[in-house]
């Protein structure tokens, strides 16, 4: 699988099948299976666009802090609370 070039600013673009498409700016993209991981696209999105603007952040996913890292970005937001796409349950 290939890495995800951060600096080329990454964004999601699609689903399709089970698969998320990820376009970078010079019409790259690369394809990531999603369909066995327990998140939404719009969770997926979220990972993707932290951890795309935040070099903090993304540094700590090649520590000891990497999956604290991943579960505090996708803490439910008020919105989500209420709006049902929250589809984890603690």
């Amino acid at each position: 699988m290939d890495s995800i070039p951060w600096r080329a600013h990454p964004r999601l673009a699609r689903l399709q099948q089970g698969i998320v498409v990820i376009s970078f700016k010079k019409r790259r993209e690369l394809k990531y299976p999603i369909s066995f991981l327990p998140l939404t696209f719009r969770q997926f999105e979220r990972l993707l666009n932290t951890f795309t603007t935040d070099g903090q952040l993304r540094a700590k996913l090649s520590g000891p802090e990497a999956l604290n890292t991943v579960l505090a970005v996708l803490e439910p937001t008020e919105e989500e609370r209420t709006d049902g796409s929250w589809t984890w349950s603690h």
